[in-house]
């Protein structure tokens, strides 16, 4: 049984160190010609998760093994339920706030509907210019056109009140009093 913890223990260590040193320069060099390969079952079942689990598996089979005195079959439960708390917490540490932090990232136009901005470059009356809003933890340039066909200046506070068809924000300026 100890072959097999120390097994898993090396198999676990050895993908964390080929994907950590390695992982970046791989996918760069095979340009996503292995994308076909990517096992992602669901939000919970991530190969990231299994390797942590079987890295908690091998190590506790490992100090059970030689700390306890126990029967094969104990060390061998004992390990299955912290390799499984293992792959939990490497869920729960890992994976859950890096899905966060995708989604964080990411907005949708008609979602800055009632966002405040910037004229950045300013909007005739019939036309289209260029704002700045805040979106997350970044900036977002937009194209956008004044609601009211009424020129906007450059450095002007505006909020979005709309947003057409091909993209464009209508604006009008904002009265911050």
């Amino acid at each position: 049984m100890l072959e097999l913890y120390w097994i898993c223990l090396i198999i676990g260590v050895v993908f964390a160190l080929i994907t950590v040193l390695l992982g970046e320069l791989i996918d760069s060099a095979l340009d996503g010609l292995l994308d076909f390969l990517h096992l992602d079952f669901g939000h919970v079942l991530r190969p990231l998760v299994f390797i942590g689990g079987l890295v908690g598996f091998g190590g506790a089979g490992i100090v059970l093994t030689q700390v306890l005195l126990l029967a094969q079959i104990i060390v061998l439960g004992m390990s299955l339920i912290i390799g499984f708390i293992f792959a939990v917490l490497m869920y729960l540490v890992f994976i859950k706030p890096m899905q966060k932090a995708e989604n964080t990232s990411g907005f949708s136009v008609r979602d800055l509907i009632g966002y405040p901005g910037e004229v950045i470059t300013p909007i005739p009356a019939k036309g289209c210019g260029e704002v700045l809003l805040k979106v997350g933890a970044g900036h977002t340039n937009q194209i956008a056109e004044s609601v009211t066909r009424s020129e906007i200046p450059n450095g002007v506070r505006i909020v979005v009140v709309d947003v057409g068809k091909d993209g464009t924000l209508y604006v009008t300026p904002f009265d911050e009093s």
